[in-house]
């Protein structure tokens, strides 16, 4: 049997790659993704006074790229951090982790900020739930609020290996 160590930790890129850029017109910023899509960033909150529901969803990770022999290994995430520009006060985030490929998800809620602008970082604890056992790990990050705005950065999954897999049926 392969050794492997206690416990590691690995960084999720939000995005691969945004770029602020300034197209000369005042008062407005503007977003290009890798694709070469613009997007006007402007101080948008809600939707005619509606909550705008922000989702960002990983793809299936198995933390091979970390160490290669964790890809067949069962792992468990006791908890994630959120790294956040404190844009607003009282910002509802909800951290939510799926094992099967986002059919069912667990999630751990928390509310953020005093607007200060600087970053920080908030911690979500996911010990108390032991369906996050598992061979791959979906990752979703969701704010919803019609009166506070938010900037994620980066999240940080605390990984735990446990064992050689097997299939449970």
């Amino acid at each position: 049997m392969a050794t492997y160590t206690d416990y590691f930790e690995r960084d999720l890129a939000i995005t691969d790659s945004a770029t602020v850029i300034d197209l000369g017109q005042i008062y407005y910023d503007y977003v290009m993704d890798e694709g070469g899509r613009v997007f006007l960033l402007g101080d948008f909150e809600s939707d005619a006074g509606s909550a705008i529901k922000a989702v960002w969803v990983s793809k299936a990770l198995d933390f091979s790229d970390a160490d290669p022999k964790l890809g067949d290994v069962f792992k468990t995430v006791d908890r994630v951090r959120l790294e956040y520009r404190d844009v607003s006060a009282n910002t509802p985030v909800t951290i939510y982790i799926s094992t099967d490929n986002g059919v069912t998800w667990v999630s751990e809620s928390r509310t953020l900020g005093t607007g200060d602008g600087k970053v920080k970082t908030a911690d979500f604890y996911f010990l108390d739930n032991e369906s996050i056992t598992g061979l791959y790990f979906m990752f979703k990050i969701e704010s919803e609020s019609a009166s506070t705005r938010f900037e994620w950065n980066s999240l940080k999954a605390f990984v735990k290996p446990r064992g050689e897999w097997f299939e449970v049926s």
